[in-house]
């Protein structure tokens, strides 16, 4: 819950030029059922928008990672729902800066079932990411920024 208070203390003390990348760890998706997911979702935006208001009053260019997508046996249809809800929701929010982007790490790293695609995770009963994941999330991620942002500067 603290996290977004804590980045903002993060973005003021920031160098000026810094871009800053936020992003929510797949544990901060907690629906287990329908009825979590709106409240869920709105939780999660709820401390984006924080983090867009502290890297707006600095002038900072902000970049959200997406939802980041769970094992298979960790992933319910209402997480799946949760992300997808919660992906549109920061493009939304997105939509209304110039400078805040969201880099779209889900469909990097998510299988077409909303899981995290096997040989990802650092464990098939663990969602944290493996090497592998992070070399290609490294590659989209610098291509994205080459395609969004400038310089660092300039």
């Amino acid at each position: 819950p603290d996290i977004a208070d804590s980045a903002a203390g993060y973005i003021a003390e920031a160098p000026d030029h810094t871009i800053v990348f936020f992003k929510l760890c797949f544990a901060d998706f907690w629906a287990t059922s329908p009825q979590d997911v709106r409240a869920n979702v709105d939780e999660n935006l709820g401390y984006v928008q924080r983090v867009v208001d502290a890297s707006q009053a600095r002038g900072l260019p902000l970049v959200i990672g997406n939802a980041l997508p769970m094992v298979e046996s960790d992933t319910t249809p209402s997480l799946v729902e949760t992300h997808l809800a919660y992906n549109a929701g920061l493009e939304e929010i997105a939509a209304g800066y110039d400078d805040v982007y969201v880099f779209d790490q889900y469909s990097v790293v998510s299988s077409g079932d909303g899981t995290l695609i096997r040989g990802y995770a650092v464990d098939p009963s663990d969602s944290h990411l493996n090497d592998v994941a992070y070399v290609d999330l490294d590659q989209a991620f610098f291509s994205f920024m080459k395609e969004n942002l400038p310089p660092v500067g300039g």
